[in-house]
């Protein structure tokens, strides 16, 4: 299917593997020029690789970088100013009970869940806005609608 999106650029957060990298290898399939991210260059390199072999006609890069840092994301952004997708596909979490998840933990999943996806788009959004046309996408693991059966029902 032609989705019209080819010689498009798009950032895929943690995109090395898992869903991250099947978006990525999705978008590049449509002609999309992908962002490969993550924390270890190797790793990305690797990716980018993998997906230029794959898909010849685009020109995947390698946007190492952890998001959740301010100044990494400073760097990203001065690298790649001008981006027409934003797929925010970087998260963590742990499977735990409620009751033994401290504060830290939870800044820490903020910071990483929230914050840094925030940082990308209010970044990127202004742009897409005077280029008249973009994309921001966030995605949330089948946590949010498969849960593992590990959190308590309160009755």
């Amino acid at each position: 299917m032609d989705m019209g999106l080819t010689n498009k650029t798009a950032l895929v957060t943690g995109s090395t593997k898992g869903i991250g990298k099947a978006i990525a290898i999705e978008l590049a399939k449509e002609g999309v020029n992908v962002l490969i991210n993550g924390r270890d260059y190797e790793e990305v390199e690797r990716i980018v690789n993998e997906v230029k072999s794959d898909f010849p006609t685009t020109s995947p890069q390698n946007a190492t970088g952890d998001i959740v840092d301010s100044h990494q994301r400073e760097v990203l952004f001065q690298k790649y100013p001008n981006i027409d997708i934003l797929v925010n596909n970087m998260g963590i979490y742990e499977i735990m009970n409620y009751e033994d998840v401290e504060d830290e933990v939870w800044e820490k999943y903020f910071r990483t869940n929230v914050l840094a996806a925030n940082g990308l788009s209010k970044f990127y959004l202004p742009k897409m806005l005077n280029n008249e046309f973009g994309r921001i996408i966030f995605i949330a693991s089948e946590e949010a609608v498969m849960p593992s059966g590990k959190c308590h029902s309160i009755v």
